[in-house]
């Protein structure tokens, strides 16, 4: 009996070549019902930065047909980001940070409430922090305060009006629309 895989394209811009992209990929990667395309934008004006970027990838996602590559001059994340989504090939776009990692049971309600109701444009879950220092654990209490609290009072009136930036879920077609991200 086969299962349903949710044909998605992400997107990750990156800037430096953090620990993370790995675990980011890993987690993608990891989740049976996608049928993925992974594009990495790598945004810098760093050659040796660039460099890094590249081989990283390419060590360890050279066999995985669905990882692309872009390398952008040092252009913005706005940028990075519109330039990827000229390669998005689905209907479907999650846009997530380097170090986002991405939970399978979190990640499928999600792309569950968007491909069954034509009405939703756009998606989020909830984002905890990976705690490392002392701002990542101020940051963790904010965003405990954000998700965890408001957002679930927003959603009960059909108000939520924010897309988290580390981890947004859209309809490719309608980014294009609005005129993708503003890179002003």
């Amino acid at each position: 009996m086969s299962t349903f895989q949710y044909p998605l394209s992400v997107i990750i811009p990156i800037h430096r070549a953090n620990l993370n992209i790995e675990r980011c990929i890993d987690s993608l990667l990891a989740n049976d019902r996608l049928d993925l395309q992974i594009i990495v934008a790598a945004n810098s004006d760093n050659r040796e930065e660039l460099y890094k970027i590249n081989r990283k990838v390419r060590k360890c996602y050279s066999n995985t047909q669905c990882v692309l590559l872009l390398n952008n001059d040092k252009a913005g994340k706005a940028n990075a980001i519109n330039n990827a989504l000229r390669y998005v090939k689905n209907e479907i776009v999650l846009i997530g940070d380097a170090d986002t990692f991405f939970y399978r049971k979190g990640l499928n309600k999600c792309l569950s409430a968007i491909f069954h109701d034509k009405s939703v444009v756009a998606i989020t879950g909830n984002v905890d922090v990976y705690q490392r220092n002392f701002l990542s654990i101020i940051q963790f209490f904010e965003y405990r305060r954000i998700f965890r609290i408001f957002r679930p009072l927003w959603n009960r009136i059909n108000g939520n009006l924010m897309i988290s930036g580390c981890a947004g879920i859209f309809r490719t077609k309608c980014l294009f629309e609005v005129g993708l991200y503003d890179t002003h």
